[in-house]
């Protein structure tokens, strides 16, 4: 019976270590994959990180475009208009020179300049209008690249200067 008992404790012994060593052994396992998961968790907020960066970026330069396309057609537009007002200010001058031969066709002629010089000034008003149409069109896509990126100017500005201190005390 003592080797019974020797054989036994012997064995619950051998069992008690088994166990530990099966818990150490999932414990080390645990650990591991706790670690792994962080790992993981680590690269997908950093990949996060740059995809985001990388669409501020692209919604940046788009903005950017949006506006340069939009201040070259007003550009051209207000060429285009004065081309047409210089145009017509030299037709305006042959008029005159007209008018000083010929005094009978005073009246007509006088309304045909008044008409010119409405025509103008509805131009110069629509100029002008399109001149506060593309101030507008320039703050509403600030405003759509601060919502983009979710922070204010002052923000996206204090964000940086905090990371590049954080980056240089590193």
């Amino acid at each position: 019976m003592d080797q019974s008992l020797l054989f036994a404790v012997a064995g619950l012994a051998g069992g008690l270590l088994i166990a530990g060593v099966v818990a150490f052994v999932r414990s080390k396992q645990a650990r591991m994959e706790t670690e792994a998961a962080q790992n993981s968790a680590a690269r997908i907020i950093e990949e996060a990180k740059k995809d985001a960066s990388a669409i501020k970026k692209e919604a940046e330069i788009h903005a950017k475009d949006s506006v340069l396309k939009e201040r070259a057609e007003f550009e051209r537009e207000v060429r285009e208009t004065r081309r047409e007002l210089q145009n017509q200010e030299k037709r305006l001058i042959g008029k005159e020179e007209a008018i000083d031969k010929r005094i009978e066709g005073v009246d007509k002629r006088e309304g045909d300049l008044l008409r010119r010089e409405q025509s103008l000034k509805s131009r110069e008003k629509n100029i002008e209008e399109k001149d506060v149409e593309s101030d507008r069109q320039i703050d509403d896509a600030r405003r759509q690249l601060e919502q983009v990126a979710g922070l204010t100017r002052k923000e996206a500005k204090k964000s940086l200067i905090d990371q590049r201190v954080d980056e240089a005390k590193h």
